[in-house]
C-alpha cells in the first residue's frame, strides 16, 4: 500500500472536501436519519462481487467504507483516489490488510483526470455530484474502465439536499460545488462517451431521500465482456456436463454492430439438464442478457449427440432469445419444463459454426459438429425469408441483406454474414436494386433507420424468392 498526491501546478482555490473533517463527515453519514454510511456500505459489497474484474478504482474513496469487503483472491489492485490527504492517510491506516494491492491517490478530479491510471472498474458513489456530467465523463474516458457503477443522490427537496443533523454546518461550502443528480441525464452523458446502462437499483431513506445505483458496461467491448462473463459462469454450473461453448453469427464475421447485432452461442452438452440446472442456467443468462447488445443474446442448448451425426430438424434442450424473457420472468418453471422440442435454424447456425465459427470453451469444432447437408442448409435459411414480400416492409434492412445472403449461398455456396450478403448483391443484382441494398448497408453499418421506397422493397422481394426458388432443393427428412 503506498500514496501518491497528483500535483498539476498551484490551485488558486481550495476545494470545500480539504476542509471537512472525516469524523464530521461519517458521524453525519451514519446517523439514524441519514443512514447513508449503512446503506453504501452493503452497496460497495455489491459492487466489488457482481463483475468478473480485477482491478478497480473508487472514486471519493473518503474513509475507505466498504473496502472491508474486498476480496484479496480476485482483486490484484484497488485505488482509492480523494482530493482530501487526510481521508487517504485514514483509508492506509484502517486497512494495512489489504497493503499489497491498495493505492491511494490524492487528485482533485475536475482538472487531473488525465493522470489517472487504468482501471477495470470504477466505483463512484456521491461523487458525481461534486464534480459533474463533463468531469466525471472525462475522468471515465481516461480510465477505460470496462464497468462504470455509481450512486447518485436523489432529492425531493433540492433545497435542502444535505440531511438536517448536528454536523450539518461542517458541510455549509459544498454549495459551491454541488451539483443535482438526474438519472436521465446521467445516461445521456455515459452513452456519449460509449457506456450502457445495465443495471438500476433504488434504496429509500429518510427524507425524502433515495440513493440510486446506476452501472454501466463499454459498448465496444461488450462482446468481449459478454462471452467472457457467459464462459466463466456456464463451467461453473454445468461443470462435467459442458461440451462446449460457440459464438456463430455476426460476432465471428467481422461485422458484429452493438446497436444492431445480438450475440449468438450454442452451448453443447453431454446430457439433459435437471430442471434445477435450466433455471440456475436462465436466471444466470437473464442476467447477463442486461449486459449485452440492443438485441441481447440468443442461446440454445443441444445434445452433443444431435450434432454428431447431425440431426434435422435439430431437438434442442432450452433456448433463450429476448422476445421470451416476459414468459421466464413471469413463470420460470413455465418455461424451463416447455421451451425444448425441434429448431430448423440450427442448421443454418451449426453451418456458421462449421465454417467461420469461434470455439469459446470446450472440445473444437471439428469434434462436436458434423456436417450439415446443403439441403438442410437451404431449407433452414429458406424459412427466414419465404415471407419476405408481406415482411419486408416492416423489416427492410434485416429481410434486404438476408435474402442476398440466401441467393448468395443458393449460386455458390457462399456462407455469408448479412454485411458479406449485401456487398455480394452490389456485385450480382440488377442495378435497379443497387440503392435498396446500399440503403440496407448502411442502416447496418450506422444503427439508423433510413426510409425505402416501400414499391421497390415490394419488387426486390418478389424478384430475390422468384430466384431463390427456381431450382431450391428440397431437404428429406
Amino acid at each position: 500500500m503506498y500514496f501518491i498526491s497528483i500535483v498539476k501546478g498551484e490551485i488558486g482555490m481550495s476545494n470545500p472536501w480539504e476542509m471537512i473533517d472525516l469524523s464530521d463527515y461519517e458521524n453525519h453519514m451514519s446517523l439514524d436519519s441519514v443512514k447513508q454510511l449503512q446503506s453504501m456500505n452493503q452497496t460497495m459489497k455489491a459492487q466489488f462481487n457482481d463483475y468478473d474484474v480485477h482491478s478497480v478504482m473508487i472514486l471519493g474513496v473518503a474513509g475507505g467504507n466498504g473496502l472491508e469487503h474486498i476480496c484479496k483472491r480476485k482483486y490484484h489492485k484497488v485505488y482509492g483516489i480523494d482530493i482530501n490527504e487526510t481521508y487517504l492517510k485514514a483509508v492506509t491506516d484502517r486497512y494495512s490488510a489489504l497493503t499489497d494491492i491498495l493505492e491511494c491517490i490524492k487528485a482533485d478530479v475536475t482538472n487531473e483526470a488525465d493522470a489517472l491510471p487504468h482501471s477495470e472498474m470504477v466505483i463512484a458513489n456521491l461523487f458525481v455530484e461534486y464534480i459533474g456530467y463533463d468531469a466525471f465523463s472525462m475522468a471515465i474516458s481516461t480510465v477505460k474502465p470496462n464497468y462504470v457503477s455509481c450512486v447518485i443522490q436523489i432529492n425531493e427537496d433540492t433545497k435542502q439536499w444535505v440531511s438536517d443533523s448536528p454536523y450539518l454546518h461542517a458541510f455549509d461550502g459544498l454549495d459551491s460545488v454541488h451539483y443535482q443528480m438526474d438519472e436521465e441525464e446521467l445516461s445521456k452523458t455515459m452513452n456519449k462517451i460509449g457506456y450502457k446502462l445495465i443495471r438500476k437499483e433504488s434504496d429509500s431513506l429518510p427524507n425524502g431521500k433515495s440513493l440510486v445505483r446506476l452501472d454501466y458496461i463499454m459498448m465496444n467491448r461488450t462482446l468481449e465482456i459478454v462471452t467472457n462473463e457467459i464462459t466463466k459462469e456456464f463451467k461453473a454450473i454445468l461443470k462435467d456436463n459442458l461440451v462446449g461453448i460457440y459464438l456463430h453469427g455476426s460476432a465471428t464475421m467481422g461485422c458484429f454492430n452493438p446497436e444492431k447485432s445480438d450475440i449468438d452461442i450454442i452451448v453443447v452438452v453431454n446430457s439433459s439438464m435437471t430442471i434445477e440446472t435450466k433455471k440456475e442456467l436462465m436466471d444466470c443468462i437473464v442476467r447477463i442478457n442486461n449486459m449485452a447488445p440492443k438485441k441481447g443474446l440468443e442461446i440454445s442448448v443441444v445434445l452433443k449427440s444431435k450434432c454428431r451425426p447431425f440431426v434435422y430438424p435439430t431437438p434442442f434442450e432450452l433456448h433463450f432469445s429476448p422476445m421470451h424473457l416476459t414468459w421466464y420472468k413471469s413463470n420460470p418453471n413455465d418455461y424451463v419444463e416447455k421451451m425444448n422440442g425441434e429448431d430448423k435454424d440450427l442448421a443454418a447456425h451449426f453451418t456458421v459454426i462449421s465454417h467461420r465459427g469461434k470455439c469459446l470453451n470446450g472440445l473444437s469444432i471439428e469434434e462436436v459438429f458434423g456436417d450439415v447437408p446443403m439441403e438442410c442448409y437451404m431449407d433452414s435459411i429458406w424459412d427466414d425469408v419465404c415471407d419476405a414480400e408481406t415482411d419486408i416492409i416492416d423489416n427492410s434492412m434485416y429481410l434486404i441483406l438476408n435474402l442476398a445472403r440466401v441467393l448468395a449461398y443458393k449460386k455458390e455456396k457462399a456462407v455469408l454474414s448479412k454485411k458479406e450478403g449485401g456487398e455480394w448483391a452490389l456485385t450480382s443484382l440488377p442495378v435497379k436494386y443497387h440503392e435498396t441494398v446500399s440503403l440496407a448497408l448502411a442502416d447496418y453499418d450506422d444503427g439508423n433507420d433510413h426510409e425505402y421506397d416501400c414499391e421497390m422493397l415490394k419488387d426486390y422481394a418478389r424478384f430475390m424468392l422468384e430466384k431463390i426458388q427456381e431450382d431450391k432443393m428440397n431437404c428429406e427428412y
